[in-house]
Order: structure tokens, then C-alpha cells, then sequence
């Protein structure tokens, strides 16, 4: 195995329903979380808790990174009425190892800087449905 970096990273998104993934640049930090129901089922005098799966499991996706003036696609995809085609390559050189799914996409931070900061823009995509890994 061999250890990677965030910053080789790739994230392609459709910017509508009918529209190829196309890759979001600028983007200069991903995350992807996994999250399940549990519940508590330990028997009263239990040392050790003991859990099972209550409901669905769900996922979303964020990424922040640099305002990309030349793009319009993050503003589409935000704007769109169904969920949308995501994937993430955490590294461009390994095309074979890659996640994704469908997701509503929320454009958090339409633009956000200052005066010693870059403008930014902020997205985070909920999953409709599974998370898949290749």
C-alpha cells in the first residue's frame, strides 16, 4: 500500500441530471462521512455496551476551495430540483480507487474572503441513497 496525500485529490460532479460529471476545480479540502442509528440494547448490569443498527445509514460529502470565476457548475448543480452524480478520486494518479454516489448539493459558501484571504466557495453534498467505493 502505498500513502497518499488530500492534495492529488479529484472531485467530479454533474452540474444537472442530463449533464456528464465534470471536475469541480479549485477545490482545496474534501471530506466524506458515513453515519448509522444505533441504539443501546446492553442488558442492565452490562460492563461493555452492546449496540445495534436502528435505522438507515446516510452520508454526505463537503469540500471547500478557491472561487472559480471561469465556472458556473457548483452554482447549477446547487440550484437543481433532484440529486445529482458525485465522485471522489483521492488521488488522480489512481483512476481505479474512486467514491461515489448521488447526492443534493448545497452550496454553503456562495463566495467568502477578506482582506489577507482568498474568496472561497463552501459545498456539501447529502446522499440520496448509497455511498459506493470502486
Amino acid at each position: 500500500m502505498s500513502a497518499i496525500t488530500g492534495k492529488n485529490a479529484v472531485i467530479y460532479l454533474a452540474p444537472s441530471t442530463s449533464d456528464a460529471a465534470v471536475n469541480v476545480s479549485e477545490m482545496t479540502d474534501y471530506s466524506v462521512e458515513l453515519d448509522q442509528a444505533l441504539e443501546d440494547v446492553s442488558a442492565l448490569g452490562s460492563t461493555w455496551a452492546v449496540h445495534v443498527l436502528s435505522g438507515a445509514r446516510k452520508w454526505t460529502a463537503s469540500a471547500r476551495g478557491n472561487f472559480n470565476t471561469a465556472s458556473g457548475d457548483l452554482w447549477t448543480a446547487a440550484i437543481a430540483d433532484k440529486p445529482l452524480r458525485m465522485y471522489l478520486y483521492p488521488s488522480a494518479a489512481s483512476v481505479t480507487l474512486y467514491y461515489y454516489g448521488t447526492g443534493w448539493v448545497k452550496l454553503g459558501g456562495v463566495i467568502a474572503g477578506g482582506v489577507t484571504s482568498a474568496p472561497k466557495t463552501a459545498i456539501t453534498i447529502t446522499g440520496e441513497g448509497e455511498l459506493s467505493k470502486n
